[in-house]
């Protein structure tokens, strides 16, 4: 379809939260850095041209002299579909100058902290609401498939000091010697879009801070601790559609998965390397010992059961004896390979070697045995990579938007974390809707080339608006000559009533805008020719 990459950006982002709060506090902190007071404030299309400003430099090589040299024409690299180079200012319309006070004046939150006092509770609060914003609109644009991947990313610092920033730590298993903000999130395992992010606060939030859902004290009924109430948390909106979830061994906690059987209904698969409080390990490590590779041995376990409450006592005694079986158990299974035990946890699924899995996969180079995995593993193994994938393109090959962005503020490179998730779901989505089918200028497409793509439908609908308020500004204030237009004052009425409502200009026909003299003329001469050499068409 006609501006695909634009239509999915829109949906992707929390468009609603960018107007009524974003934009807003924007636009009043550029006014109050101005000279004398004066802005053109900046609109929604205004605002992702200046995303992809930054996008459009991440997929394009680096140029002596900085992103200075973007917004110069001269220097500015050759690209296919930009009129030969990819100038920012004329692509996109944002001077370099607005640019940079867009930048040092974005405002993501609805007023400051220090004017509520909610820093002294909440250490996030600049970033807090755009998380939510974000999880509300995924859930309302979007439904995830039959499987989806809990699994944790990291935004990165950059160049600042870790004690004085909330929440940051290190994570030596996703980088080496860097540290930032660990996010948790969940994933189609299908279209490898992440459709619920949340930023984990860790055993280091300080008891000041307010309690958050499903999260209780301990010995509270229906409490967890915070990672188990985040996997809730997480989870919620897919509540009750017996999904499957497929998590890993971080979020090995036994109580809190038994709940998302029990509570919401879902079916999950967690892989087990460390200890998980109840699992049966030894025993599971015993009986495949007399297994060949390529076997499962499984064990039926059933859930801890707490005191119920009242409510929870009338509701088991609706539930039939068969229900009560199925809900409250979990099993241990453990995959028997030539050089390591595989363990894993699962409220179901097949360990039978089917069709549908029958890949080889070679083990150590003694034994050189090969074998094909169950199903329960193979559709383990297949959905895995949904988050790491959409974090490569994000991110990948130091192309990503928080590289190009390169900003010290903590809050910003969050903020930027978001935006660059929403542009991976776009590449992610089309990619899985179109397939082999996506072509772009007749070559199949790939994730620069999608990106490039999503950058020029971005700015060539900033210029259809700026064309179209152009217009509207120069139908209203024309009034030199207006004898020469038939019925000109009941259309300039007319066209001035509805350049408010829908920028749009009703200009009669044969007329045109002639952009030197600042006048409605005819359009052709009686020859047939253009009668003015800069003309404005209307929309």
């Amino acid at each position: 379809r006609p501006a695909l990459f634009l239509h999915l950006f829109r949906t992707f982002l929390p468009c609603e939260f960018f107007q009524d709060v974003l934009i807003p506090r924007t636009n009043q902190m550029c006014r109050r850095h101005t000279r004398d007071g004066v802005w053109k404030d900046i609109d929604l299309e205004e605002l992702l041209a200046f995303f992809c400003c930054y996008f459009g430099m991440a997929a394009l090589p680096a140029i002596e002299g900085g992103r200075r040299s973007y917004w110069d024409y001269e220097s500015a690299p050759s690209v296919i579909g930009f009129e030969g180079r990819l100038d920012m200012e004329s692509a996109s319309g944002i001077s370099y100058s607005r640019f940079k006070m867009i930048e040092s004046h974005l405002t993501f939150w609805t007023v400051q902290a220090e004017e509520k006092g909610l820093q002294a509770s909440d250490d996030l609060y600049f970033i807090r609401e755009m998380q939510n914003a974000f999880n509300q609109n995924m859930v309302k644009s979007f439904s995830p498939g039959w499987s989806n991947v809990l699994d944790e990313t990291i935004s990165l610092l950059y160049k600042e000091n870790i004690t004085t920033v909330p929440f940051a730590v290190f994570v030596p298993r996703k980088c080496r010697k860097k540290c930032g903000h660990e996010i948790r999130n969940i994933a189609c395992a299908q279209s490898c879009v992440i459709w619920q992010a949340e930023i984990f606060e860790g055993g280091a939030r300080p008891p000041k801070m307010f309690e958050r859902e499903y999260e209780a004290a301990a010995g509270r009924t229906g409490g967890h601790g915070r990672l188990g109430a985040q996997i809730m948390r997480l989870c919620q909106p897919i509540q009750h559609t017996e999904r499957v979830v497929f998590l890993d061994s971080l979020f090995s906690v036994t109580d809190s998965l038994c709940a998302l059987r029990q509570q919401f209904g879902l079916h999950w698969f967690c892989v087990v390397k460390n200890r998980a409080t109840g699992f049966p390990a030894q025993e599971l490590l015993q009986r495949t010992e007399t297994l060949e590779n390529g076997q499962c041995a499984a064990i039926r376990i059933g859930f801890k059961r707490r005191r119920p409450v009242e409510n929870e006592q009338r509701d088991r005694r609706v539930r039939t004896a068969q229900a009560r079986e199925d809900t409250d158990c979990y099993y241990g299974v453990a995959l028997k390979d030539s050089s390591v035990t595989f363990k894993a946890m699962a409220t179901g699924g097949s360990l039978l070697t089917d069709d549908s899995c029958k890949r080889v996969f070679r083990g150590s180079r003694l034994s050189n045995a090969s074998f094909a995995r169950p199903k329960m593993y193979e559709e383990y193994y297949q959905a895995r990579h949904a988050i790491d994938s959409n974090n490569h393109v994000r991110a990948g090959s130091n192309y990503g938007l928080d590289e190009v962005w390169s900003t010290k503020n903590w809050r910003t490179r969050l903020f930027a974390w978001f935006i660059g998730v929403a542009e991976a779901n776009v590449q992610k989505f089309a990619r899985w809707r179109f397939g082999p089918n996506l072509v772009i200028r007749g070559r199949p497409a790939e994730f620069r080339q999608m990106r490039l793509q999503m950058v020029q439908e971005v700015f060539q609908a900033r210029k259809r608006v700026n064309a179209n308020i152009s217009n509207n500004v120069a139908g209203a204030v024309t009034t030199a000559d207006s004898h020469d237009v038939a019925g000109s004052e009941d259309w300039r009425a007319s066209a001035t009533k509805n350049s408010m409502r829908h920028f749009l200009l009703r200009i009669p026909d044969g007329m045109t805008y002639d952009a030197k003299i600042d006048k409605l003329v005819p359009y052709l001469n009686s020859d047939g020719t253009p009668k003015c050499s800069a003309t404005k068409t209307c929309a």
